[in-house]
């Protein structure tokens, strides 16, 4: 639960524009780096988010 509690109140406080970046769709007429770039900055927001944010395991029965 505590687990919980911190991980809103992090991503409320820290991470809106990560999690903005990591979920953004492509944007149209762009090319070239900027294409490079933009692939580099979500993938980076998808690995930090995963980073600081793990799945949860699945709990051994």
């Amino acid at each position: 639960m505590a687990r919980l509690h911190w991980r809103v109140l992090f991503e409320s406080i820290w991470t809106p524009e990560v999690g903005r970046m990591a979920h953004a769709p492509f944007p149209k007429g762009i090319s070239g780096l900027d294409k490079i770039a933009f692939y580099k900055s979500r993938s980076a927001a998808q690995e930090m988010l995963k980073t600081l944010f793990p799945p949860d395991e699945p709990e051994e029965v």
